[in-house]
């Protein structure tokens, strides 16, 4: 369908090329033959009056041509005096761009950025392909569904861009595994080690209520709750400060860690509604509640 589509552009831009000329039979068979390739109804709407009103040749026909970025309007009178206004028309450059981008294989080719470039290069590039292929400026065939495209890449790229950075992960991959290899033999043995120690001995509490874990108890400090076993007392009456200091570093952690992940997911809906220009998707997006984040706040205002 694609192919058909692109020759009926074909054909019509050689009937332009015809009218121009003022060869209104040449004309016709190209607008016909377009039309039968790829049924438009501007092109339909162009025969009927072609027919009606023949060719002009005193120049009313004009084309504007402005560099490479070439927009044809044409005003035509009709019989009863009413003006005919031509769709816009476009480049074989725009044509190609788009061709491109419907050709790319992943989110960085679409936006045309290498997988380490900055927030700063993402953004600009960002902002010269969407002026670039915004249908208000290309009106070439596919031009609409390359200009989602490359909103939706743009939102994609700059989430795994944040969640590198929001988990510390600027380390070179290579250099990682390498680092990680040379030093495998520790990390088994240190991994044998904590797992032996969590088969010798079941932790002293748990965040959440379970089976064994079924009597509530909260920090002094505060004020959080905990789940601890019938002996808890018996056995950890001498670490308890400590315990209880480990239960607050680990609850604050899986908060901050939800947090983050709510944050994450508010902005993607907000990138997306502004790319859709949905505004009650945008609405939606800044109603979200943020539970993790609220509960941090307020450990944080009880001190």
């Amino acid at each position: 369908m694609d192919g058909n589509k692109d020759e009926a552009i074909k054909c019509r831009e050689l009937a332009e090329k015809y009218i121009r000329e003022g060869n209104k039979e040449k004309a016709l068979k190209f607008l016909a033959k377009s039309n039968k390739l790829y049924p438009s109804k501007e092109v339909e709407e162009l025969i009927s009056t072609l027919s009606r009103n023949g060719m002009s040749t005193d120049g009313s026909h004009k084309h504007k041509q402005n560099g490479e970025n070439v927009r044809q309007r044409s005003t035509r009178e009709s019989a009863n005096g009413e003006a005919v206004r031509e769709e816009k028309s476009y480049t074989p450059e725009q044509l190609q761009a788009v061709k491109n981008i419907k050709e790319c294989k992943d989110y960085y080719e679409i936006l045309g950025v290498s997988k380490d470039a900055t927030e700063a290069d993402l953004k600009k590039q960002y902002k010269r392909l969407a002026l670039q292929f915004h249908p208000d400026k290309n009106s070439a065939p596919g031009a609409s569904e390359a200009f989602k495209a490359i909103g939706n890449a743009f939102a994609v790229v700059s989430i795994c861009k944040e969640d590198i950075v929001g988990e510390g992960m600027g380390m070179n991959i290579s250099a990682f595994l390498q680092t990680v290899i040379q030093f495998l033999p520790i990390i088994m043995l240190v991994g044998l080690s904590i797992m032996s120690s969590f088969m010798l001995q079941d932790p002293p509490y748990s965040l959440q209520r379970t089976g064994s874990y079924y009597i509530e108890r909260t920090t002094a400090i505060r004020k959080i709750p905990f789940y601890v076993q019938d002996d808890f007392v018996d056995k950890y009456s001498s670490k308890l400060k400590m315990i209880e200091r480990r239960v607050e570093e680990d609850y604050i952690g899986k908060l901050q860690t939800q947090c983050y992940r709510e944050r994450q997911y508010r902005e993607e809906v907000r990138a997306r509604a502004r790319f859709w220009r949905d505004q009650s998707l945008l609405d939606r997006a800044n109603a979200m509640p943020l539970k993790s984040c609220d509960a941090l706040e307020r450990i944080a205002n009880r001190g």
